[in-house]
């Protein structure tokens, strides 16, 4: 999750994309379907499960994962 609000954070302060929630959501589920391909014979099917199950869309909702994200704002620019 860490990783996912760092590609936020990144995304905004070098392509100038607004952050949102829904931008983290997306970056995890992307990133997450990448350590499924490395995981273990037994866990892509249940990793997989989770992915497509409501249960990230929960963790968000409930602010289990919502409240890491932080909140970004543009850096005033200096006079000088």
């Amino acid at each position: 999750m860490c990783w996912a609000i760092w590609m936020v954070h990144n995304e905004f302060i070098f392509r100038n994309i607004q952050p949102s929630l829904q931008g983290c959501k997306d970056h995890f589920i992307r990133e997450f379907a990448l350590v499924i391909l490395r995981s273990k014979r037994h866990l892509p099917e249940l990793m997989s499960l989770w992915i497509d199950n409501s249960t990230v869309e929960q963790s968000f909702s409930t602010g289990r994962i919502a409240g890491l994200v932080p909140v970004m704002r543009p850096v005033p620019s200096s006079r000088y």
